[in-house]
């Protein structure tokens, strides 16, 4: 049986073109973090300048004008740099008496002077090597603290990659990767003595649904079983408000509990039932799963809906709910939008608009927490490479 082929609608396409654009890793790098394939995105990128006719020629032209900046930057640069030498070299050459001296002296000059003078410009100066000083100070650098510098840069590029969202546990995962040996313990040292300190989330509150309806309530079949074997068996969906100066944003998630992978999602400033109709539509149009798949929500009056147990039974779910009053029951979904907020909306200003809500939201679920994030869970893979997982088990 064939590895099924992906289907990505118009929308998504758009998206990635507008993501790509505003990063500065390579295509290469990008298509890898995205599990998409680079001909794919180059594809993609002609099309999306077709359907929306934007002037490539203004966008070569302003490619033209950066570079020229940079280009001017550079050689002022360079003028500044010749500059401050000659000024050094004068500075250095006042204190002549010291070339009548002893190296002795002169190293003494140098190792006194280092804030003031640059090395190598006092080596040339004074007529002296790097290696002689190096060898007179008696300083070689050791090879743990070149390690530890080494380790330390590779911990501020993480932790700067992922937007500060990374703590020492996922950062030393990270690290192992790259073949460092080293425990947490010391990468949480490290990150004290370098102030990283990853975002914190607010301390959780329980919130439960109103379900004062007079709606058909499904049973508890999911029953806190959070643990699942394959993809598109269980799904668990809820609503959670998002904070916006533009109007209130409420959005809908529905979460894979084998791959924990966000499947389907909306936004929109009402919680009316099309907005999880149109979420779990996304979600089946996403994945296509087979018949007998458990759906578990809460008790909310979207998800007791006729129109909504309706799509249920045509898409062939079980409809699963929680106990009155037990957000527990739905602890995973509960868990992804309090990470959602913790990581995007309460270390960031409030969103300004609706639209600057949707792009965001739409860049982290699909770019960032979907591909990118490890999760705890799922042996630190992503969502979308632990999926890949059984994809590639059923080909073989």
């Amino acid at each position: 049986m064939g590895e099924q082929r992906k289907r990505y609608n118009e929308e998504f396409k758009k998206q990635t073109v507008k993501f790509l654009q505003e990063q500065t890793k390579s295509f290469g790098e990008l298509a890898e973090e995205l599990d998409i394939p680079k001909s794919t995105l180059h594809q993609w990128m002609g099309q999306y300048r077709e359907l929306k006719n934007e002037p490539v020629a203004s966008v070569d032209r302003v490619r033209e004008l950066e570079a020229e900046l940079k280009e001017a930057r550079r050689q002022l640069q360079e003028r500044q740099d010749q500059l401050a030498d000659r000024e050094e070299e004068l500075a250095i050459l006042k204190s002549s008496a010291h070339l009548q001296q002893t190296k002795e002296r002169r190293f003494q000059f140098m190792k006194e002077h280092r804030s003031a003078f640059r090395l190598e410009k006092m080596c040339i100066t004074l007529q002296v090597s790097r290696s002689g000083y190096y060898k007179w100070l008696g300083a070689k650098t050791s090879a743990q603290a070149l390690r530890k510098a080494a380790v330390q840069e590779r911990i501020r590029y993480h932790f700067n990659d992922h937007k500060g969202r990374y703590g020492s546990p996922k950062i030393t995962r990270l690290l192992h990767q790259e073949g460092y040996t080293l425990t947490e313990r010391t990468v949480s040292v490290y990150m004290r003595q370098m102030k990283l300190r990853s975002v914190v989330s607010k301390p959780y509150r329980v919130q439960t649904t109103d379900s004062k309806h007079n709606n058909p309530i499904a049973p508890n079949t999911l029953n806190q079983e959070f643990t699942v074997d394959k993809p598109n068996t269980a799904w668990v969906t809820d609503i959670t408000y998002i904070p916006c100066r533009g109007g209130r944003l409420y959005l809908a998630s529905v979460m894979d509990l084998c791959t924990r992978e966000i499947v389907g999602w909306r936004l929109s400033d009402h919680m009316e039932t099309s907005l999880v109709l149109d979420a779990l539509q996304a979600a089946y149009q996403a994945k296509r799963p087979g018949p007998g798949l458990l759906h578990h929500s809460d008790r909310g009056s979207q998800y007791t809906s006729k129109e909504y147990t309706e799509q249920l039974k045509t898409y062939q779910m079980e409809s699963s709910m929680s106990r009155k009053g037990n957000c527990y029951d739905n602890a995973c979904i509960e868990s992804w939008h309090s990470i959602l907020k913790k990581e995007l909306i309460y270390c960031n200003p409030r969103f300004k608009t609706p639209g600057q809500a949707y792009q965001d939201i739409y860049q982290y679920i699909e770019f960032y927490y979907n591909r990118k994030r490890m999760h705890g869970t799922l042996g630190y893979l992503s969502p979308a490479r632990f999926a890949k997982q059984f994809t590639t088990a059923s080909v073989a």
